[in-house]
C-alpha cells in the first residue's frame, strides 16, 4: 500500500473516530440514591421499582420520589440534579453533543437541588413548575412547590433568570437571595439570606410559605428570623462537623477528578452526585463527566448531621418513660448545609479534526514546521481578570526536545510541567483566581520554560477585579460575639474583609443608625438602647456579596428601683363593728407604684409578685407587666394586723422586697 494510500486510509478511520467520540447523548446516570425511588420508562410507560445507582435516566422519564428519599442523576456535562424527597420529576430534554448540555426538566410535585456546571454557547439548563420557568447558568439552588402549592427558587450562587408562565413577569435571582410567588400574588418576592440554598434553610422556607395566615411582610421577616437563628446555629456546629478536602489540580486533560478528604464520624457528605458516611478516615471519591465537555468544572459539598439543639416550643420527649410528654432540654435535629466547594478546569484532548490536520502535512514534500516553533506567550499582558475569575495563558515551544519543562506559577501556585501534557508544540494552562483559593492579591503570573535553546521566564501582569462576583466569591459574615445586658455592650465580628472592602449597615427596629466600612477582619462594639430591641447588621463587599445577621439584645441598667404604697407603708385603719351577724372580714384595695425604674420602661421588670400570707394577688412576667401602677384587692380583719408583700424581680438581677402593714381597730 502506497503511503498516500495509508494516509487517506488513517483520516477516515480518524473521522470515523471523531464522529464517535462526538456522539449525542440523550441520557443521564443515577450516581446517588436513597430509599424509595422509582423511574416511568418514557417508552414503556412501565415504572422500574426502586432505581439502582448506575441506570440510565432518558428523555421523557419521570422520577418519582418516597419520604425520606432521593436520587441523584449526573448529566454528561457535570451537572447534578438531585430529586428531593416526595418529589415527582419529569426530564423532559436531555442533550449533550460536543461538550454542549441542553437540558429541560419540568418539578410536577416537591423539590430538585441543581449545581450546575457553567454552560457553553449554545447549552441551557430550565428548569419548570407549575407556577415558573427559571434559566440556569453555572448555579446552585433548589426550585420548587411547597406542599401548598407555593413556587420557590433559592440559590446559594450563580444567577437565575426566572419567568412567571401566567404573567411573562421576569425576576433575577443571585447568590444569597430566595424568590417565592404566593398563590394570589404574581410579584417577584425577593428575600437576601445568607443561607439561600442551603438544604436546612430550604425546608424553613416550605414551612413559613405553607402559612396561609402570613402577609408577604410577614413571610419575609420569618424568613430572616430563620436564616438569623440557622446562622448561629451553624456557626456552632459546622466546623467541628464540616468534612475536609484535598485541592485539585487547577487544569487537568482527562475527564475525571479524585476527590479526596475525610469526614468526622456522624456527618455525611455528598458531593459530584455522590455520598459518604464520615468515618474520620480519608475518602476517594470518582467524578467524571463527558470527554468533549470542557471548561470549568465545580463540586459543591453539603454536609448533613444529626445536631443536639434547644427544642422547639411544642416539642415533646417522646423517649420518656410510660409514654409521658414533657418538654426536653435538648432534640435531636437533622440539619444540612453547604460545607466547601472544589475547582479543576478540564481541557479537551487536541480534536480528531486537529491530528487529522497534522497528519496529513507529514508528507515528506511537506516541511514539518512544529519543529521550528520556538518559545512564545501569545497572552497579551495585563490580563483583565473577572468573568471567569481565571487566567488562561497560551503560547508555544519546541516540542522537539524531551527534555525541557514549562512551568506556569502563580502566587504559590505551581503547574505541572506543561511540555508533555501539551501537543505540538503549543499549551495552553488556566489557573482560578478568586478570594476562595486564596491567589487574588497576586500582581502577575509567571512562565518559566527551560530547554535546549535556553532558559526563559516571563511575566504577564493581572489586572484582578474585586467588584466581579466570579473573583469576590466569599461573603462577609457578620458574627455575634457577646453582650452585657447590665452595661448595656454588645460586641459582634466582621470576617471576610481582610483585602476587601466591606460595608456594615447597622439597624436598631429596623431604623438605620450607622454605616462603618471596614477592610480587615474587626470587632464592632456597640452601645446597647434601653429595653429590648432588635439589632440587625447587613455587611456586603465590593461584588455586592451580602450577609445579614440580626439578633435581639436586651439592656437592663442598674436602677434604685423601689415600691411606694399610697396611704405609707403602715396603715391604722379604725373600722366600726359590723352588724351582728356579719363577718369581721373586709376587702380594701391596696394601691402602690413602682418607682426608679429606667426610662419608666416595665420592659425591665421580669417578674412581680403580690403575697399575703401563703395566698398570691398577683404574679405576672416579662410581656403581662405593662404599667408601673397597680391595684390589688386585699382581705383584712377587724382586730387582727395583716402584711402584704410586693416581690419584684428585675432583669438586670436586682431583687426588691417591700411590704405594707394594716392594723385595724
Amino acid at each position: 500500500m502506497s503511503f498516500s494510500q495509508n494516509l487517506k486510509t488513517s483520516v477516515i478511520l480518524l473521522v470515523a473516530l471523531g464522529t464517535m467520540a462526538m456522539a449525542k447523548s440523550t441520557t443521564g446516570r443515577v450516581t446517588d440514591r436513597v430509599g424509595d425511588v422509582k423511574v416511568q420508562s418514557a417508552k414503556t410507560g412501565k415504572w422500574e421499582e426502586n432505581i439502582q445507582v448506575g441506570a440510565r435516566i432518558r428523555e421523557r422519564d419521570q422520577i418519582s420520589t418516597g419520604a425520606e428519599s432521593y436520587v441523584t442523576v449526573r448529566l454528561p456535562d457535570g451537572t447534578s440534579i438531585t430529586v428531593q424527597e416526595q418529589s415527582l420529576v419529569q426530564l423532559d430534554t436531555l442533550d449533550s453533543e460536543n461538550g454542549v448540555q441542553m437540558a429541560f426538566t419540568d418539578v410536577k410535585t416537591g423539590k430538585i437541588k441543581f449545581e450546575a456546571q457553567k454552560q457553553k454557547n449554545g447549552g441551557y439548563l430550565k428548569f419548570k413548575t407549575g407556577v415558573a420557568t427559571a434559566a440556569i447558568r453555572g448555579t446552585v439552588a433548589f426550585i420548587g412547590i411547597t406542599p401548598g402549592g407555593k413556587a420557590f427558587v433559592s440559590a446559594s450562587e450563580g444567577k437565575i433568570r426566572t419567568t412567571h408562565n401566567k404573567t411573562g413577569r421576569e425576576c433575577d435571582v443571585s447568590a444569597g437571595q430566595t424568590l417565592f410567588f404566593t398563590k394570589n400574588n404574581d410579584n417577584c418576592n425577593v428575600v437576601e439570606t445568607q443561607t439561600s440554598g442551603d438544604p436546612s434553610f430550604v425546608n424553613e422556607l416550605e414551612r413559613i410559605l405553607d402559612n396561609d395566615s402570613l402577609s408577604i411582610e410577614e413571610i419575609t421577616k420569618s424568613l430572616k428570623d430563620a436564616d438569623a437563628n440557622l446562622l448561629q446555629l451553624l456557626s456552632k456546629i459546622s466546623t467541628e462537623s464540616a468534612c475536609t478536602f484535598e485541592s485539585l489540580e487547577d487544569t487537568v486533560t482527562v475527564n475525571k477528578v479524585s476527590i479526596k478528604g475525610s469526614c468526622p464520624s456522624g456527618t455525611t457528605l455528598q458531593i459530584a452526585g455522590a455520598s459518604q458516611k464520615g468515618t474520620g478516615n480519608a475518602f476517594d471519591i470518582p467524578a467524571e463527566w463527558a470527554p468533549s465537555a470542557d471548561g470549568d468544572k465545580k463540586f459543591p459539598a453539603t454536609c448533613s448531621i444529626v445536631a443536639v439543639t434547644p427544642c422547639d416550643k411544642n416539642s415533646t420527649d417522646k423517649n420518656s418513660k410510660k409514654g409521658k410528654q414533657k418538654k426536653p432540654e435538648t432534640c435531636s435535629k437533622p440539619l444540612t448545609f453547604n460545607c466547601g466547594e472544589l475547582h479543576t478546569y478540564y481541557k479537551a484532548p487536541v480534536s480528531p479534526d486537529t491530528v487529522v490536520a497534522d497528519t496529513a502535512v507529514a508528507d515528506t514534500s511537506v516541511q514539518d514546521t512544529s519543529s521550528t516553533k520556538s518559545f512564545s506567550i501569545k497572552t497579551a499582558s495585563p490580563v483583565k481578570v473577572c468573568d471567569p475569575g481565571s487566567v488562561t495563558i497560551e503560547g508555544t515551544f519546541d516540542p522537539s526536545d524531551p527534555e525541557a519543562s514549562l512551568y506556569v506559577k502563580l502566587g504559590n501556585y505551581t503547574s505541572r510541567n506543561l511540555v508533555p501534557l501539551s501537543a505540538n508544540g503549543e499549551f495552553s494552562h488556566t489557573v482560578t483566581i478568586n478570594d476562595i483559593v486564596g491567589n487574588w492579591n497576586v500582581k502577575k503570573a509567571t512562565v518559566e520554560y527551560k530547554g535546549k535553546s535556553g532558559n526563559r521566564s516571563v511575566h504577564i501582569e493581572l489586572d484582578i477585579d474585586k467588584t466581579c462576583k466570579q473573583v469576590n466569591q466569599g461573603r462577609p459574615i457578620v458574627s455575634f460575639t457577646s453582650s452585657d445586658s447590665l452595661r448595656c455592650k454588645a460586641t459582634f465580628m466582621v470576617s471576610g474583609a481582610k483585602s476587601d472592602i466591606v460595608l456594615v449597615e447597622s439597624e436598631i427596629d429596623g431604623d438605620l443608625i450607622k454605616e462603618t466600612t471596614f477592610m480587615q477582619d474587626d470587632p464592632i462594639k456597640i452601645k446597647l438602647k434601653s429595653g429590648i430591641h432588635t439589632y440587625t447588621f447587613t455587611a456586603k463587599d465590593q461584588a455586592d456579596n451580602r450577609s445579614t445577621l440580626q439578633k435581639k439584645l436586651s439592656c437592663h441598667p442598674q436602677s434604685n428601683t423601689s415600691v411606694e404604697f399610697t396611704g405609707g407603708d403602715f396603715e391604722r385603719l379604725r373600722v366600726p363593728p359590723p352588724p351582728r351577724g356579719m363577718s369581721s372580714t373586709f376587702v380594701r384595695n391596696m394601691h402602690f407604684r413602682i418607682t426608679n425604674v429606667h426610662s419608666l420602661n416595665p420592659a425591665h421588670i421580669r417578674r412581680l409578685q403580690v403575697t399575703q400570707g401563703n395566698k398570691s394577688l398577683l404574679n405576672i412576667s416579662n410581656g403581662q407587666i405593662t404599667d408601673l401602677d397597680y391595684d390589688v384587692q386585699v382581705n383584712l380583719t377587724r382586730g387582727e394586723t395583716t402584711k402584704v408583700t410586693v416581690t419584684i424581680d428585675m432583669k438586670n438581677g436586682m431583687k426588691v422586697v417591700k411590704s405594707k402593714t394594716y392594723e385595724v381597730r
